[in-house]
């Protein structure tokens, strides 16, 4: 699959199943396990910004052809470039571009300037751009990315 993108939110204890389509076209379908082999049933072709919700104790199938996308946001595509930016101002960027909590834990890495062309990215390629060319790493807790540097960061004097 090139240019889809979609997230799935499945739990065990959850008495329904859900599929967001941000980018492309997805297939979705329930399995009937019979004797001898596996069937699909009821397949249904999922749009950018449609979803569909499966419930589990109905086993049935409802599709959503308008969904709401804010949470979905990260994986918008932008086109962002910087030249002789601190860190610290291009967080600030992407904190709002993206509409994420991205926090900065050491002020020296805050005031890092770079510069680079974040064109036709997504906020997970943003952050593995940041890491290679920052030696840094990233950490989600709950809804906040946080930016620290590399434990095994060798700093020059």
């Amino acid at each position: 699959m090139w240019g889809t993108s979609f997230r799935i939110s499945d739990h065990i204890n959850s008495a329904s199943a859900s599929v967001i389509v941000v980018t492309g076209k997805v297939s979705v379908s329930k399995k009937i396990v019979g004797k001898n082999d596996v069937k699909t049933a009821d397949e249904v072709f999922l749009l950018p910004k449609e979803s569909i919700v499966f419930k589990k104790k109905k086993d049935a199938l409802y599709k959503n052809k308008q969904t709401d996308m804010s949470s979905l946001t990260i994986w918008n595509h932008v086109d962002l470039s910087f030249n002789d930016k601190k860190l610290s101002e291009i967080v600030q960027v992407l904190s709002s571009e993206f509409k994420a909590t991205i926090k900065v834990k050491d002020e020296e890495l805050n005031k890092v300037v770079m510069n680079a062309d974040l064109t036709d990215l997504n906020l997970p390629d943003v952050l593995e751009v940041l890491k290679t060319s920052l030696n840094l790493e990233y950490h989600i807790n709950d809804d906040t990315i946080v930016l620290t540097k590399r434990i095994n960061q060798i700093t020059n004097k």
